[in-house]
């Protein structure tokens, strides 16, 4: 598997298509500063000038649209926390919401029954976990799962050598919001948290709550 950087980079989130949001004359990206950072990097683009920058250190970017010439980018803490939203404006105004203030009820999908092989499926997502050839450095490697249809996830734990005394965890999901099965679900588990381990992207220990540093 290739390499994935997460550099908010303009050539290369354009083209890779990722990690970018566009709307009229602005283009926005964002990624970690730098393999080993744990600052998170927005820039906005008229052609190839920036127009607004910003890093932050405490959050990071799940995903983000934009519209009205501005940013909504869906954040989470690096450590445990709920996500919420905030925008951006190439201005300079940034803005928090919490996503328990955004309703969107009645712009998706009606959520459809579940499934009938839900928990086979699920044995299926952790038997793939479980069976991960694990790079160097990696021991006590666990996969449950957490929570309910359709918003439980996969907690994969971990210890590393370069981390002693922490259990690291990665939550991921294996529904999208509709309750529907994401595409190779156990096969981005894996390939995602051995890009992680190989390039050590991991938050800075000082992050971790209760002997756990969520990655």
């Amino acid at each position: 598997m290739g390499y994935t950087s997460e550099y908010a980079n303009l050539t290369y989130n354009e083209a890779h298509y990722r990690k970018r949001a566009s709307d009229g004359d602005v283009r926005w990206y964002w990624g970690l500063e730098s393999r080993r950072s744990a600052t998170t990097v927005i820039n906005a683009y008229r052609g190839d000038t920036v127009v607004f920058t910003t890093k932050w250190t405490e959050l990071r970017v799940v995903d983000g649209t934009a519209a009205g010439g501005r940013l909504w980018a869906i954040t989470r803490p690096d450590q445990a926390g709920a996500r919420g939203v905030t925008v951006l404006d190439p201005n300079g105004d940034t803005t928090p919401i919490p996503a328990t203030a955004i309703d969107v009820t009645d712009h998706r999908w009606p959520l459809g029954p579940r499934p009938l092989d839900h928990a086979s499926y699920v044995r299926h997502c952790l038997g793939q976990s479980g069976a991960l050839s694990c790079p160097d450095g990696i021991t006590d490697f666990t996969a449950t799962y957490e929570g309910e249809w359709p918003h439980g996830q996969v907690h994969v734990s971990y210890r590393h050598a370069d981390y002693p005394g922490l259990t690291l965890t990665a939550r991921r999901n294996i529904y999208d919001e509709n309750g529907a099965r994401l595409d190779r679900a156990p096969d981005y588990i894996a390939h995602s948290l051995v890009e992680q381990a190989g390039t050590g992207a991991y938050p800075p220990v000082d992050r971790a709550v209760d002997g756990v540093l969520w990655i």
